[in-house]
């Protein structure tokens, strides 16, 4: 209910900000509110999802666990969606891996063997009771290939909302960061899914809708028999391009990426009871993925199109009127001044008539603008474009929590718990997750702070040590439930048969 009313509050606040608009809001303050919306929003869903239940905090909560799946699994994917050599080869191995793994794993260890949920009814018992070792070893790894994506990705999330919101990066390292760690440690992954629930339904509303209009607008206008056999071609040549690419070489690091986060996401699925709902949270998450990610490389062509094609391949006088406009005075610079028509682009670079091509290099785009750039090109309006530019490291910071979150509640209960103190009450299991998290929320901000980089070498081998550990202790996993069964199956074949009743002195 709570995540309702946020998602309809804020697509409200967008509405006033786009009224707004259109009575004239500078693009600055249009900025600073879709920021304070998104921000509000996120303080909201920490506190509406305080929690002091372990079961909840570890592995989320039962009412809508399968949407909030879907949603981990979505925010987890487009995370990495940008590993690899090439986008769409390393898309499919990313998809590859992570359905290998999903299928592979033996076990959950987020859940306990025979079923009954991350914790029993009369008491707390090892999910790795009796697995010998196989549970401990695989959490081991997955907690370290979590901490290493995490460390790994966090840069590239803040240099995209730098980007996108032309703050200084202090403030945006201590913003992003404490934003997420706020809805972690109150909410846990309860509130984390909860988040990342809101975030796509956002997504879908405002960049989704549109662009599904726009591309369906395109399509009946040149809507023909010539166009769609020109479509099938260049997609089948598409295709081939793709398979020709795939190369297990090229490609085995977004496969191994792809493998770690579908191990990570067992634990928002130990919350799904039903193996059918899991399977369909998958599958939907998967293809929420696929489509904003889609969506996301088709703006960024579009963009790309508009600025090589309709302004910097064309004279001023042929640009597009969107140019000029006094909203956005700054995305585009020619000769280092901000031209109000044609004429000014002109006689700033002396090129003598607005008829006459710029030279090279003349022009400057600002990215911090080229979301709105691309809504003001479509006729839409610029808050959708400042909503898409916060959207693609919104996803990132969240995705960076929910690895956060799985190295260290995977850390508190496998090695604090289970060694410290293995008798704790869940309170002090509460307690030592939240610890483990604070712990790794400074770790990070430390390491962005002192300009901290992973060496993308150490990075892939780090993450192929982990995977390849945590596949080992699979394959015990499956070998000792092997073994069990052909134990049991030899038990119950030698086993006395009970007397016949109709035998039995009276």
């Amino acid at each position: 209910m709570t995540s309702a009313l946020v998602v309809a509050l804020s697509c409200a606040g967008f509405g006033l900000l786009v009224f707004g608009e259109r009575m004239g809001l500078g693009a600055q303050l249009a900025a600073w509110g879709v920021g304070g919306i998104f921000l509000l929003a996120t303080i909201v869903l920490a506190l509406s999802s305080m929690t002091s239940r372990l079961p909840r905090f570890l592995a989320g909560d039962e009412r809508g666990a399968s949407l909030g799946l879907a949603a981990c699994v979505a925010c987890l994917l487009l995370s990495g969606v940008t590993a690899g050599a090439d986008l769409a080869g390393a898309t499919i191995a990313l998809g590859g891996g992570f359905i290998t793994a999903v299928i592979l794993a033996p076990f959950n260890p987020w859940r306990q063997r025979d079923g009954s949920g991350l914790v029993g009814q009369g008491g707390d018992r090892d999910t790795g009771e009796g697995s010998r070792g196989a549970i401990a070893v695989f959490m081991v790894a997955v907690m370290i290939a979590a901490g290493a994506i995490a460390l790994d990705r966090l840069p590239t999330a803040l240099d995209r909302l730098v980007e996108a919101t032309g703050w200084p990066r202090a403030l945006a390292r201590s913003t992003a960061l404490g934003l997420v760690a706020l809805v972690a440690l109150l909410g846990g992954l309860h509130g984390l899914a909860r988040t990342a629930r809101v975030l796509i339904v956002i997504a879908l509303v405002t960049a989704a809708v549109p662009f599904a209009l726009f591309f369906a607008g395109e399509f009946f206008d040149q809507f023909s028999a010539a166009f769609l056999r020109q479509l099938a071609e260049s997609g089948l040549e598409h295709g081939r391009e793709v398979l020709k690419m795939l190369s297990p070489r090229a490609e085995w690091p977004a496969f191994a990426l792809g493998f770690a986060l579908g191990l990570i996401a067992l634990q928002p699925a130990a919350a799904v009871r039903n193996p059918a709902g899991r399977v369909f949270a998958v599958l939907g998450g998967m293809l929420v993925a696929l489509a904003l990610g889609a969506l996301a490389g088709a703006g960024q062509w579009l963009l790309d199109d508009l600025v090589t094609q309709r302004i910097m391949g064309a004279a001023p006088l042929q640009w597009p009127l969107f140019v000029f406009d006094e909203t956005l005075r700054g995305w585009l610079t020619a000769c280092g001044a901000a031209p109000e028509d044609a004429q000014a682009a002109a006689r700033a670079c002396a090129s003598g008539h607005p008829r006459n091509l710029l030279p090279a290099g003349a022009l400057r785009f600002d990215r911090e603008l080229g979301a709105p750039a691309l809504a003001l090109a479509q006729g839409w309006p610029i808050i959708l474009g400042y909503i898409w530019g916060l959207l693609v490291p919104f996803f990132g910071l969240l995705a960076i929590a929910l690895l956060v979150h799985a190295a260290a509640t995977g850390f508190s209960e496998r090695v604090l718990f289970r060694t410290l103190n293995p008798v704790a009450l869940r309170a002090w299991r509460l307690a030592t997750a939240r610890l483990s998290l604070i712990a790794a929320m400074a770790g990070l901000y430390a390491a962005d702070s002192m300009m901290l980089r992973l060496d993308p070498a150490m990075f892939r081998w780090v993450l192929a040590g982990s995977m390849g550990l945590a596949f080992t202790a699979m394959l015990a996993g499956r070998t000792i439930a092997l073994i069990r069964f052909f134990r049991a199956r030899r038990a119950e074949r030698i086993a006395p048969a009970p007397p016949d009743a109709a035998t039995e002195p009276t």
